[in-house]
């Protein structure tokens, strides 16, 4: 798999779940749940205040997704599996915490930032269980969240379980880890 495609059927994924699978608008909305608030194409105007976001295009987001998420996190340089993994979880829980999972699983040094360390960790390991590994910190980071928004009594912007959006969440990180999963196990190239 060149990278191009790799990117490509990262992308697919990340565009497919913020979208409801509404490949077609971007499934625009504004939904009072939603910290982010106008969303289109998983693109917030709260993570991306300059962007006019009712006007984005599938190409701006795409754009968007590569600089402040893909290339941050030097997916392009990872096995298709760990790359879709870990660009999934950099959506909506941002580049730097999904960097520290990353670096926790593969025992890499903890900056939140993904270099030759952390890419050195990769190589030394097991494609499937470094996609296990950070699929089981999101779902870490779910649970603990939601047991932080049970003690609050105070409304917080953010993730929360007992939210309208929560069995969604949780059918796309079975999703990811399925298709991350079967990325490493079915000898795609990676």
């Amino acid at each position: 798999m060149t990278p191009e495609q790799r990117w490509a059927l990262c992308v697919h994924h990340v565009l497919w779940w913020e979208t409801g699978g509404d490949l077609r608008t971007g499934a625009p909305h504004l939904d009072r749940d939603d910290p982010g608030g106008l969303t289109k194409w998983g693109i917030s105007k709260r993570r991306f205040p300059k962007v006019d976001v009712a006007a984005l295009t599938r190409a701006g987001a795409e754009a968007l997704y590569r600089k402040h998420y893909w290339d941050e996190l030097r997916c392009g340089e990872m096995p298709a599996g760990v790359a879709l993994a870990l660009f999934d979880y950099t959506v909506p829980c941002g580049p730097p915490r999904a960097a520290r999972a990353l670096q926790r699983v593969v025992e890499a040094g903890i900056d939140g930032r993904v270099g030759p360390k952390t890419l050195e960790g990769i190589r030394r390991g097991s494609v499937l269980e470094i996609v296990s590994g950070i699929c089981m910190a999101r779902a870490s980071y779910f649970v603990a969240l939601s047991l932080a928004r049970a003690r609050d009594a105070s409304p917080a912007p953010g993730l929360q379980l007992e939210s309208p959006h929560a069995a969604g969440w949780l059918r796309r990180l079975a999703d990811t880890a399925a298709r991350g999963g079967a990325l490493a196990r079915d000898g795609f190239p990676q």
